[in-house]
């Protein structure tokens, strides 16, 4: 009876070691696959510099458009035609300077250094998703993974705010372990 316990307990600590070391080799392969926060602010820029981009072209277009309607004799129908237009443009032009002031704040961001609690420009790596705190862009999809850019001020951000590695935040009956903060 002894000799059979001790065979399930040595047992065990072979398959506890594999175990082990198969947790090791997986968490290594973990971080050679994690995003950095350069990557992720390289991502955001190159996101926000496609945007700009296309809203300029936007504009541009409805401009040109504009410019080569000509007064028909339906006067009304023209002058509202035109309107819209302007309004149109006038938000797309309102849509570009905000993302304008996003890529600046971006840039700020980029600057602050690493914490060990969350605060603006914490990029944060929990159990189930990644966050970068301080822009509220959205969501990144990434080859190596879904990124959610939130403000601080945002109720998830709040409740991220100056808590550190190993802590859990609870929202909407989702639990959020952080496991890095950069």
């Amino acid at each position: 009876m002894k000799q059979q316990t001790r065979q399930q307990i040595n047992s065990f600590n072979g398959f506890s070691a594999l175990i082990k070391k198969k947790f090791q080799y997986l968490s290594s392969l973990t971080k050679q696959i994690a995003l950095t926060k350069n990557q992720v602010f390289e991502q955001i820029e190159t996101e926000l510099k496609l945007k700009i981009g296309e809203t300029q072209q936007e504009i541009s277009s409805l401009q040109k458009e504009m410019s080569e309607e000509t007064k028909s004799s339906a006067g009304d129908k023209f002058e509202t035609s035109r309107e819209m237009m302007n309004q149109s443009i006038n938000q797309l032009q309102d849509n570009l300077q905000q993302q304008k002031k996003q890529l600046q704040q971006l840039k700020e961001l980029k600057n602050n250094k690493s914490t060990e609690k969350v605060d603006m420009g914490s990029f944060v790596c929990t159990d189930k998703v990644n966050f970068l705190f301080g822009l509220a862009f959205g969501k990144i999809n990434s080859a190596k993974g879904n990124i959610f850019v939130l403000s601080l001020n945002s109720p998830l951000g709040r409740l991220f705010l100056d808590k550190k590695v190993g802590d859990t935040v609870q929202m909407n009956q989702n639990n959020y372990t952080i496991k890095s903060i950069e």
